[in-house]
């Protein structure tokens, strides 16, 4: 069965496999999971991912692909 990263990556971050997690969500932004791309910015899950700066950067690249497209 498959499981969306995106899904998976606040699991991961709340068990404290912090590596992993931001794994998955550059996973998930590779993917272009629609999920993803919602919850990124909106999802209190995501919220710890917020102050690590692998993550601020797919956020700048997903504003740019935004308008850019």
């Amino acid at each position: 069965m498959y499981v969306a990263p995106s899904l998976l990556a606040p699991a991961a971050a709340a068990a404290g496999e912090r590596e992993h997690a931001l794994m998955l969500v550059k996973r998930a932004w590779a993917e272009q999971d629609p999920y993803f791309l919602f919850a990124a910015r909106f999802n209190p899950s995501y919220r710890w991912f917020h102050d690590q700066p692998e993550f601020a950067e797919m956020l700048r690249e997903m504003d740019d692909a935004r308008r850019e497209g």
